[in-house]
């Protein structure tokens, strides 16, 4: 089994285990991965209540060319994100970015003004809450390369504030639209945002330039059409009922083996 590392908060140990520190409710968790009884990879959630998906490509449905590697690449296990602030916050940070440079300043960001979180001589740091946000001065983001999100970091701030508990109470698809209320919060954001709160991926942007190449990439004879509308609508019709697991088996295959070039939408 493979764990969903798609997170910038994961972090890895010399060992090659992953790491990532969590806000469960009023709690900061300490997550990791290891080697289980079968040599299979597991999650160990520190004792917190969390919500883990385990996605099996051997009960997909599709095309035998795009199936075949996502089995050969095995089972994928992907953690709900416990809090819907980081997830908000996570995807507002990865806006115009490419993937290995959003994972560098989300850490950045959060080791300078996140709490810190330590177990087992690991430490990670939660993103910092909305309060936090609002009370940085231009400088602080400036200092971490944050300039970029820093406008929409405070606007999501202080619409959490007075929506986030609302928020998430929410049906999924009502809370894609909920967000999009938030200055330069726009469709894609609030898409990964909800999908990696809910690990609905059916949710997610999946015209997006980071399933497209990974679906292009498992098996690159096969001629999808051009353009992100053309590409959606074709998605959609091979994925079927089983759009969420296609769209995050997808994902977990092009992290692993994919490029780490491709950068995220305006919004």
């Amino acid at each position: 089994m493979n764990v969903m590392t798609d997170h910038p908060g994961w972090l890895h140990t010399e060992a090659g285990n992953r790491y990532r520190a969590v806000s469960v409710g009023d709690s900061a968790v300490l997550i990791s991965t290891g080697c289980g009884a079968g040599g299979d990879t597991v999650i160990d959630v520190g004792g917190a209540d969390l919500h883990v998906d385990i996605v099996d490509p051997d009960a997909l449905a599709g095309p035998g060319d795009l199936v075949t590697p996502l089995k050969d690449a095995g089972t994928v296990a992907r953690m709900a994100n416990p809090s819907l602030w980081d997830a908000l916050a996570t995807a507002i940070m990865r806006q115009v970015i490419q993937a290995g440079h959003a994972r560098t300043r989300y850490v950045r960001f959060c080791a300078a003004y996140g709490e810190s979180v330590t177990r087992n001589a690991s430490t990670a740091w939660l993103f910092p809450d909305p309060r936090r946000i609002l009370s940085l001065s231009d400088d602080e983001f400036q200092i971490v390369g944050a300039a970029f999100p820093q406008s929409a970091l405070r606007a999501a701030a202080r619409t959490y504030l007075a929506h986030g508990d609302r928020w998430e109470r929410l049906p999924p698809v009502d809370l894609v639209t909920a967000l999009q209320t938030i200055p330069r919060v726009g469709a894609w954001t609030s898409r990964t945002a909800v999908a990696d709160y809910t690990n609905d991926f059916a949710l997610y942007d999946y015209s997006d330039i980071a399933v497209q190449p990974a679906a292009r990439r498992l098996n690159p004879e096969r001629a999808w059409p051009e353009g992100a509308p053309a590409f959606k609508s074709a998605w959609e019709a091979m994925a079927g009922k089983q759009l969420s697991a296609w769209t995050l088996l997808t994902l977990a295959w092009g992290i692993r083996y994919g490029k780490s070039d491709d950068r995220s939408a305006a919004s």
